[in-house]
């Protein structure tokens, strides 16, 4: 039998209360950058492999329908707090006042309670800078607006201008072991990709000596690169929305917009060339869940390389970075 040491980072886990196993690659929908994010979900909403992520603020404003909780085997419902944040850093640009984005703790509140109970629901906490174990209580109490959904705890930096300190963690296991997912942000992880990697190995290392088999949830890391690299390094749980900005290539990727003159297509309206490129990458996503799984079930790093050869450079990433590789 292999010692906690010597067991690789990537591995099966599972999410009890909504039926799923690991590793689960979540694209993301958000009005953030995308105004037509109704549009986009109505022409994605059937190609998704069942699963995706959604604001709290994108569905409370309409933006995204309410029935994707329903028609969306599992749905991630993010706390609304990245479009508030992005926003308000938008109008302090232009020199507009932030009180003319409205979000509040309450209007979240009013979502989570609002989750139909026979939903595959996963609510993300409304996530602030402060100390700890400040914000696990809160967490704590976000959650029990929603006891029926399963729940994915984002720790967060203890101020906006530092990095998520997942050292404390271990300080605090017994409160993190209440929740069914733990949650960073890749650009809160680290300066840095080595940086990044070596907090999502502490962090699954810190659990792991706890003996917590939580899975681990990193935020804003979609690309198969990237998703690839953070699995090393022991995540489970991968979201963003990147794969609506960029069209996958084999251990790369290209601006959706450059698609047009790779494919000769430069009379195809811009909408249905990214939905082009959105479909390919939905693709490219499930074909890698797929593989991720069986590599963590069997362990045979030949078949993933084969199937995606970008692994070898993800693994020895992670390997620099402390992470154990079957």
């Amino acid at each position: 039998m292999l010692t906690q040491d010597e067991r690789p980072h990537g591995q099966v886990r599972r999410i009890d209360k909504v039926g799923i196993s690991t590793p689960l690659l979540v694209p993301s929908f958000s009005s953030c950058g995308f105004h037509r994010v109704a549009d986009i979900y109505g022409e994605m909403r059937d190609k998704l492999y069942g699963v995706c992520l959604v604001s709290a603020s994108d569905l409370a404003s309409g933006c995204i329908p309410a029935g994707v909780i329903k028609e969306v085997n599992v749905t991630i419902i993010d706390s609304g707090m990245y479009e508030a944040r992005k926003q308000a850093d938008g109008c302090a640009a232009h020199g507009l006042p932030a009180a003319s984005v409205p979000w509040s703790r309450d209007d979240y509140f009013a979502i989570a309670a609002d989750v139909d109970e026979a939903a595959n629901g996963i609510l993300v906490n409304y996530d602030g800078y402060e100390p700890l174990e400040q914000q696990i209580r809160r967490a704590a109490e976000d959650f029990s607006h929603a006891p029926h959904t399963a729940n994915d705890f984002l720790l967060k930096p203890e101020s906006p201008a530092r990095l998520v300190n997942v050292a404390r963690a271990a300080n605090h296991v017994d409160g993190l072991a209440q929740f069914d997912v733990i949650g960073i942000a890749a650009r809160e992880a680290g300066d840095s990709l080595t940086q990044r990697c070596r907090t999502v190995v502490t962090l699954r290392d810190t659990l792991d000596d706890a003996d917590i088999n939580l899975p681990v949830h990193v935020f804003g890391a979609i690309t198969p690169l990237e998703v690839l690299t953070y699995f090393f390094c022991g995540a489970d749980v991968f979201d963003g929305l990147n794969w609506l900005r960029v069209a996958f290539r084999e251990g790369s990727s290209i601006p959706i917009e450059e698609t047009a003159f790779e494919a000769m297509k430069p009379n195809l309206r811009d909408f249905d060339l990214c939905a082009e490129a959105w479909t390919a990458n939905l693709s490219v996503l499930y074909r890698l869940q797929v593989s991720l799984q069986r590599y963590a079930s069997t362990g045979d790093f030949g078949e993933l390389v084969e199937e995606f050869p970008p692994a070898v450079r993800a693994a020895r990433i992670a390997e620099l970075a402390g992470a154990v590789i079957s």
